[in-house]
């Protein structure tokens, strides 16, 4: 599995392409995004997932409901990805996104959601998803084939992890902090990878630490 340096080098790509998404974003909604990747975890036995110390917080912090835009990509490197946030965060989200006043937005898990809710948190996980898994392909030297976004809720974090996994699969998680209008929302980025992805990714990992190296 990969170790802490290969990891430390992973992330500071993970960042670059995440910087390139809120750039994109700031300039469709007109105001300043700034999202960035402070953690980033690999699980093999995603059973576990929410009883592991490193991934405590994160649960704690996805605790009730969540929404989750997914996309599915395929070829040499293949998986899914999702961003995910609570949905008693998501009319906020929303709101900062298109402008509009949110101070008086109360949060809370039982939300009733709108069309144009699903189309911007689609939108922005659009962006976010084909950014991080787009970086990913150059970095790996592949092209991918992609499926469309997709919008699903789940009751919990460790139902959602459960639905979207498969046996032999590899959960790369990126702990993602959106920032805007003095707002600041946790979110998730989930790549679940095929075994043979993760090892494909991590023989890259090893030439580019090999390279440093020298």
């Amino acid at each position: 599995m990969i170790d802490s340096m290969k990891k430390d080098i992973l992330k500071e790509y993970i960042n670059v392409f995440i910087g390139q998404a809120a750039s994109l974003l700031s300039e469709m909604v007109n105001r300043r995004i700034n999202l960035s990747v402070p953690n980033l975890n690999i699980v093999e036995n995603n059973l576990e997932f929410c009883e592991r110390a490193e991934n405590r917080e994160l649960c704690e912090a996805l605790q009730g409901h969540v929404m989750s835009t997914s996309i599915s990509f395929s070829e040499e490197f293949s998986g899914n990805a999702q961003l995910v946030f609570p949905t008693e965060k998501v009319k906020k989200l929303v709101s900062i996104c298109m402008g509009e006043e949110f101070e008086g937005i109360e949060e809370n898990q039982d939300q009733d959601f709108i069309d144009t809710d699903y189309d911007v948190v689609r939108e922005i996980g659009n962006v976010i998803l084909n950014s991080v898994v787009g970086g990913l392909s150059n970095l790996l030297g592949l092209k991918l084939k992609y499926s469309l976004p997709k919008i699903n809720i789940f009751s919990d974090t460790k139902d959602m992890i459960g639905k979207a996994t498969k046996d032999q699969s590899v959960l790369l998680l990126l702990h993602m902090t959106f920032e805007v209008a003095d707002t600041n929302i946790k979110g998730i980025i989930i790549n679940v990878l095929s075994l043979e992805s993760m090892h494909y990714l991590e023989g890259k990992l090893e030439e580019m630490w090999a390279d440093l190296d020298e």
